[in-house]
């Protein structure tokens, strides 16, 4: 998780589940530094569970800072195997520090390709990211160009987001 923080501050994550906390930042997961200005953490999370969260940033002076826009989804491997997210730190819908791609971004995901077509009147890095924690590499759309990054494939492994990245 890359987030806007400054020296005191700690990131967190919160969600649906009694593991992440049940959506209250007194019992979110705190995240760790020691790979700064990259956050990480090690959950165990009940199998083939659909599981909503979102980060949030607590600040050293004891403000809570919540990320932007709508809660991240997931389902967990069915198997109960692991599985890594690469996700950024949602700030304002749009900008690349919000990790989230504007509206003008639109997507159309098949079997084999996923189309990401650039609406916007502005070339944009974006990247893929599937439901199973993937996420494609970021490529450079440039305004009114489509993109494609790989389909679901035959594992029904759907784009979930396009973000920015």
């Amino acid at each position: 998780m890359a987030a806007p923080t400054q020296w005191g501050d700690t990131v967190f994550v919160t969600g649906s589940t009694p593991e992440l906390g049940s959506w209250s930042p007194d019992a979110a997961v705190p995240l760790s530094s020691a790979s700064a200005p990259v956050w990480t953490a090690s959950l165990v999370l009940e199998g083939a569970a659909s599981v909503s969260f979102k980060y949030l940033i607590k600040r050293a002076d004891g403000s809570v800072v919540w990320e932007q826009a709508d809660n991240r989804a997931m389902t967990t491997p069915s198997d109960g195997s692991s599985f890594t997210t690469h996700d950024t730190f949602r700030d304002t819908v749009g900008t690349p520090a919000s990790g989230i791609a504007p509206d003008c971004v639109v997507a159309h995901a098949s079997w084999r390709y996923t189309a990401v077509t650039n609406r916007c009147g502005m070339p944009l890095h974006l990247q893929a990211l599937h439901q199973g924690g993937a996420a494609s590499d970021c490529r450079w759309i440039g305004a009114g160009s489509t993109a494609t990054f790989a389909g679901y494939g035959p594992f029904r492994d759907y784009v979930l987001a396009v973000n920015h990245c």
